[in-house]
């Protein structure tokens, strides 16, 4: 391997626009931004963004905005830790604390593609965090948006490059960018747009004597590396993701490496790549931590390529299985007395492996007044290995509803909540209205181990006009524990009474469940149930008023601790 760390040391010494519209080549760094003075709000507008850009909200479509910040973001261990353009300066970035199951939109401007042969949308975005959903780029053909790009759930802590071709109409391009999040954690960022031609060859590309791939993936050098995307089931039994790794030259009985990092591979334009005078590039990141060479992870010491009986070419295909959530990059080079170099390097190929269920998230219902059943022990889920106990009964199927509230045992899409019902209906947990998903949407994510999460995001309650609500049910499937999170709910504090509300939990007729009267929930206020049987909740009767106490008192979470089959409470 002396050889290798040779090469290893040669790499580390390589050394007029109107608003609302651009004109290509554009870009924008958002440095003409304003920063606000404090912290933004929760799903508030804070800062000014840079003339022709603008962020939908508030909207039927987004319920949070993008907002000018420079630095580290307000919430710890999230978000980037300044720009990407020079560590220094402006990015913009959706705040989400407070801000539960949100989506923002950032409008760019029109862009004129006159004379662009390629026309091309390059960008860098951060999204490091727990609760990020996705962020999407996404394009308008004249009639509708059109998702283009899109990455799903937190990439790590770094800035990812994207680069991505765009159908023009009429010569211009129009482009939007989508961010959701469901908590506190889904800080998400972007910086460095730029709209024209794509960037020079950011990646390398593999040699006449020497190259590698996956799965037969390749690129061309432009618009974005070899990348394969792979999926395994956790499950038991366990299914890996299985792939070939194909190396291919003329250059038989040569040593050769391979490196690898957790991670991505990074472009020729990122300042931790190399790029050799000869036009060679390296995009494994040789400074990240979690690199190391393929020799050192197998134990072997120097490889050599396969010499087949003096042939002059190398063909070796070696099949490998993964066990997912992965994500990989890999490059080699080979020892090729022939290049100005002294080596011949390959292309790199990311490796993405998701784990069924891990991390994901499955979609909720989509018709009025249905519930979906999830499976949370079985592919695709596996979000966990025995189930859910609620009130001493472990459940491996949730029914979610549109109604705000998730029920045990069979679906009850009953939108009118009523006392009598929830006494004697079928175990359930959440925030029970006539609540619909005409708009907004209902999802089940797995944001972290042991943690299940139906999110209601911006759905709308009968007779309240175009107010919505959006809170989430949090289930500990590890501790019992089951957490209502209320996030938007107090934006319908301003309606009539249109509706019944039960916020809270109940073991149902089964138990069956008995009825100790309301609970007083309050910010920092903590109780206990009389019996075992009893629900705990906070009620609205229909006619009655405007709001819960609960939301009327500023309560954002309700924790239900689960105390050997029954609940005691903390409110927050």
């Amino acid at each position: 391997m002396m050889r290798a760390f040779q090469i290893l040391a040669l790499f580390l010494m390589a050394g007029g626009v109107a608003a609302g519209q651009c004109v290509a080549p554009f870009t924008e760094n958002f440095e003409t931004s304003t920063v606000p003075a404090t912290a933004p709000g929760a799903c508030s507008v804070s800062g000014v963004v840079p003339s022709g850009w603008s962020t939908a909200f508030p909207s039927a479509s987004a319920s949070n905005v993008w907002t000018p910040w420079s630095g580290s973001t307000p919430s710890s261990g999230v978000g980037p830790a300044g720009d990407h353009t020079t560590g220094n300066g402006i990015y913009l970035y959706c705040e989400a604390s407070s801000c539960v199951n949100y989506t923002a939109v950032l409008n760019a401007p029109c862009c004129d593609m006159a004379g662009v042969a390629a026309p091309t949308v390059e960008f860098w975005a951060h999204m490091s965090g727990a609760g990020i959903v996705s962020l999407e780029c996404q394009e308008f053909d004249g009639t509708a948006w059109n998702t283009v790009w899109s990455r799903l759930g937190s990439q790590g802590n770094q800035w990812i490059f994207a680069s991505v071709p765009l159908t023009t109409v009429a010569g211009q391009a129009t482009v939007r960018f989508v961010a959701m999040g469901t908590d506190w954690t889904a800080d998400i960022a972007i910086d460095d747009v730029k709209m024209g031609e794509p960037s020079g060859n950011d990646w390398q590309v593999n040699q006449p004597a020497f190259g590698i791939d996956v799965n037969g993936v390749t690129t061309s050098g432009f618009s974005s590396p070899a990348a394969v995307y792979l999926q395994s089931i956790n499950c038991a039994p366990i299914q890996p993701a299985s792939a070939t790794l194909n190396i291919y030259g003329t250059l038989p009985g040569a040593e050769w490496a391979m490196g690898i990092v957790s991670g991505s591979l990074i472009p020729a334009s990122s300042p931790a790549s190399i790029v050799f005078p000869n036009g060679t590039i390296v995009n494994l990141d040789l400074g990240d931590p979690s690199f190391q060479w393929l020799s050192d992870v197998l134990g072997n010491g120097s490889m050599y390529l396969p010499g087949f009986l003096g042939g002059t070419s190398v063909s070796v295909s070696i099949p490998f299985d993964i066990v997912g959530p992965s994500d990989l990059a890999i490059q080699a080079y080979a020892i090729d007395p022939g290049s100005s170099l002294g080596a011949s390097v390959s292309q790199g190929v990311e490796i993405h492996v998701a784990a069924q269920g891990a991390a994901s998230s499955l979609p909720g219902p989509t018709v009025e007044n249905t519930s979906v059943a999830i499976d949370v022990v079985s592919s695709p889920a596996c979000w966990s290995t025995t189930g859910i106990d609620f009130f001493g009964t472990t459940y491996t199927t949730i029914h979610v509803s549109d109604n705000g509230r998730v029920t045990f045992g069979a679906p009850d899409n009953d939108n009118t909540a009523t006392l009598a019902e929830a006494l004697a209906g079928v175990p359930f947990v959440g925030l029970w209205s006539d609540f619909g998903v005409s708009s907004g949407y209902v999802s089940v994510t797995n944001p972290q181990a042991n943690v299940i999460r139906v999110n209601y995001n911006s759905l709308p309650l009968y007779g309240g006009g175009a107010s919505t609500t959006s809170h989430n049910i949090e289930f500990d499937v590890a501790t019992g524990d089951v957490t209502i999170n209320l996030g938007a709910v107090a934006a319908l504090a301003g309606i009539g009474p249109q509706n019944a509300r039960f916020l809270g939990l109940s073991g149902g007729g089964g138990l069956p469940a008995t009825d100790p009267g309301a609970s007083v929930f309050m910010p920092g206020a903590a109780g206990a149930a009389g019996a075992a049987s009893d629900m705990l909740y906070d009620w609205l009767a229909f006619g009655a008023g405007n709001q819960l106490s609960a939301i009327t008192a500023g309560v954002t979470s309700i924790r239900f601790v689960n105390v050997g089959g029954y609940y005691d409470w903390i409110a927050y």
